[in-house]
C-alpha cells in the first residue's frame, strides 16, 4: 500500500493544538497536525502549504518540533520522515543594515 493512501481517520483536535509552533509565521500545532492528517507528509510540503520555517529564523526553532509532529502522525520514526534541503544565507547580514540600505533607497526592491 501506498503511503499516500494511508488512512489516518479523521483529525481528532489536541488540547496542545494552540501551541504556536512557528513563532516567526504564527502557524499552531493544530494547523500541522491537521494539513498531516490531510495528506502532508513530508517537512518540504508541510514548508509550502502552512510557511513553516520560512520566517526570519529560517526553520531553527521550528524545524525540530515540525518534523516529531510528522512522525508521531504517521507512525514514522524521525529518520524516515523526508526532511527538506536547508539552505543557510549566503552571507549574514544584520538586520539593521537591511533596514538601512531600504530607507536610502539602496535596497532593489
Amino acid at each position: 500500500m501506498n503511503e499516500r493512501n494511508k488512512d489516518l481517520g479523521l483529525y481528532v483536535p489536541c488540547e496542545d493544538d494552540q501551541e504556536v509552533i512557528c513563532l516567526c509565521e504564527g502557524v499552531t500545532k493544530g494547523e500541522i497536525r491537521e494539513k498531516v492528517n490531510q495528506g502532508l507528509m513530508t517537512m518540504k510540503e508541510v514548508r509550502k502549504f502552512l510557511r513553516t520555517g520560512m520566517g526570519p529564523c529560517q526553520g531553527k526553532r521550528c524545524r525540530p518540533k515540525v518534523k516529531v509532529i510528522i512522525e508521531e502522525i504517521l507512525g514514522k520514526p524521525a529518520a524516515d520522515v523526508e526532511d527538506e534541503l536547508i539552505r543557510p544565507s549566503i552571507k549574514a547580514e544584520k538586520m539593521s543594515n537591511i533596514i538601512q540600505a531600504k530607507v536610502v533607497g539602496n535596497l532593489d526592491h
